[in-house]
């Protein structure tokens, strides 16, 4: 099935950057994209459908920086966040298994030789994860997750290391490395935790940090909900 009328624009999610006005929502409508910057105050009326589609698939250049390309049919899903095409030609999936396999594309190992940070992120609903960004990404990919709280915690010098680490982190901290986003869109809406309580959970989160890390070299906290 496709998307089958032209009223209907996909959702690609919420850009944030330092070089934009305010956050903004990415709308595609076949090739033709669309940004509603989501200022303070500002109030947007949505319907939701009840369908989810293929919003396509990521590929490297080979200077590390990336192409986000549509998907060809807009397929709709039962499961997942991309159709079976998409998932063979998505360059992205290499980046999280890279650590343990070697295997990339040349692009992608260019983008994993920069280096990277570790972060933990808690959630309106208390949840806590550890993840992972690369310098060019590190002042967007928290708001982008959705996260209320957040540290930096650790750097190393290229995104493999990075990945030992988080999955040190998981191993011995027992901190997961997903959090479900029904989950964070259900803590947004019932806003059942406040900030200082979001606080006190992830800086203990953070306690084992530099047992295990080293010296943590965080950046601050990200307070208060992504747009």
């Amino acid at each position: 099935m496709e998307l089958a009328s032209v009223s209907r624009q996909l959702c690609h999610g919420i850009g944030f950057s330092q070089h934009e006005q305010a956050p903004m929502l990415r709308l595609r409508t076949g090739e033709n994209w669309k940004t509603e910057y989501l200022e303070l105050n500002r109030s947007l009326s949505l319907v939701v459908g009840d369908l989810k589609f293929c919003l396509g698939y990521i590929t490297m250049n080979r200077d590390g920086s990336r192409n986000v390309l549509p998907c060809p049919k807009t397929k709709a899903l039962r499961t997942g966040t991309q159709c079976e095409s998409c998932r063979r030609l998505d360059h992205s999936k290499f980046m999280h298994h890279f650590h343990k396999t070697g295997e990339a594309p040349e692009g992608m190992r260019k983008y994993l030789e920069q280096p990277h940070f570790l972060y933990i992120a808690s959630f309106a609903h208390g949840a806590t994860k550890v993840g992972t960004t690369s310098t060019q990404s590190q002042w967007t990919r928290l708001a982008q997750q959705g996260a209320v709280i957040a540290r930096y915690i650790a750097r190393a010098n290229d995104g493999t290391a990075i990945r030992v680490l988080e999955d040190l982190v998981t191993e011995h901290v027992g901190l997961s490395q997903q959090v479900r986003q029904k989950s964070k869109i259900k803590g947004l809406v019932g806003w059942e935790v406040d900030y200082e309580q979001l606080d006190a959970i992830n800086g203990q989160a953070d306690q084992p940090g530099p047992r295990l890390l080293g010296r943590p070299t965080g950046t601050g906290n990200l307070r208060g909900p992504a747009a």
